[in-house]
């Protein structure tokens, strides 16, 4: 049974809000409209502050390299 969290403080609460703010930036930035997640340990990543955050460098390094295909194989393949 996952433990039930404590209610967050308005300054966590604050943290998060800015940490989706991130996340929904580099979502646009990378030309994500859609995602699915989830956590390995039954706990819900929406409220983690440094998943979503992670998730954000994640989708902003993406973006910064492209998708595939779009720059040639160094190995010229």
């Amino acid at each position: 049974m996952p433990e039930v969290s404590e209610p967050l403080t308005p300054e966590q609460l604050a943290e998060l809000q800015d940490a989706w703010a991130e996340l929904s930036q580099a979502a646009e930035a990378a030309g994500v409209t859609s995602f699915h997640a989830c956590g390995r340990d039954g706990k819900s990543w929406e409220g983690d502050v440094a998943t979503v955050r992670g998730l954000a460098a994640t989708l902003r390094k993406l973006g910064a390299e492209g998708q595939p295909g779009d720059t040639p194989d160094p190995a010229g393949r």
